[in-house]
């Protein structure tokens, strides 16, 4: 088990870097220099607020340069992201243990071919990426730099706006779990984690016709967004079966 949580968390390290970089993915405004976002902890009964993180994201060009992290324990993290061209060419992540870099390349039509994986610049993955003649995505494979395939994800398309995105986590050549995403008009809906076994995990995603997320619902977790005049996101409350706490997420925006 414990082989398998380290995997999951370097795993979604990697997802991470490659999905938002810019300020339309993180639906924040155009043109915002930067955001600060903290997060909180709220006794229900006292009302008391305890901070607990805080990340801050940079942008330039509506691209993000740089992002920290800061914790009540005193931990942070760095991130810093570079571009040629608006493309994203490398992503660094670094704190007092770790130094994880990701190298971008593309092929000639400009569609991301591959990222390198490197951990204390010494290359550990490689994610490569292939697509449909019509230009969408059809398989993303990452593989160890001893060639073992340890996800695949496939995309299934119904129309060029409706798909499944299928992942498959493989740890060895017979123990390997399977998840499920579904998107509609670009955006995620929903997911389904682990299809094949007895007790999958359901999460399901709502929108406003802005194509503002507005909630998410989980088995035990529900997460409900709010957002200003101007359409900015400026709260996330956090529910659980917590009696006792439930989080905010607070963002503050500078232009």
């Amino acid at each position: 088990m414990k082989t398998k949580i380290i995997f999951f968390l370097f795993f979604l390290m990697k997802i991470h870097a490659q999905e938002s970089y810019k300020t339309s993915e993180f639906k924040f405004p155009n043109n915002v220099k930067e955001v600060e976002v903290n997060e909180y902890e709220i006794n229900r009964v006292t009302g008391d607020k305890k901070w607990f993180k805080k990340t801050s994201y940079f942008f330039s060009n509506n691209l993000l340069q740089s992002k920290t992290e800061s914790y009540d324990i005193g931990t942070a993290r760095q991130f810093t992201y570079t571009y040629e061209n608006e493309k994203l060419m490398k992503y660094e992540a670094i704190d007092a243990d770790l130094v994880y870099t990701e190298m971008y390349s593309y092929n000639k039509k400009q569609q991301l071919q591959e990222i390198k994986a490197l951990d204390q610049n010494v290359v550990t993955n490689l994610m490569l990426f292939k697509y449909n003649t019509d230009g969408t995505l059809k398989t993303k494979i990452f593989k160890e730099n001893d060639g073992f395939v340890s996800c695949q994800e496939d995309f299934i398309y119904t129309s060029k706006n409706k798909y499944t995105k299928r992942v498959e986590f493989k740890y060895t050549t017979q123990d390997h779990i399977i998840d499920e995403y579904y998107y509609e008009n670009n955006l995620q809906i929903g997911s389904k984690s682990d299809v094949t076994g007895k007790q999958p995990f359901e999460l399901f995603k709502k929108y406003d016709d802005k194509g503002n997320l507005t909630e998410v619902r989980e088995p035990v977790t529900l997460y409900f967004n709010k957002y200003d005049a101007n359409g900015y996101l400026t709260q996330t409350n956090i529910n659980t079966n917590d009696n006792l706490l439930y989080t905010i997420i607070e963002y503050q925006y500078k232009f």
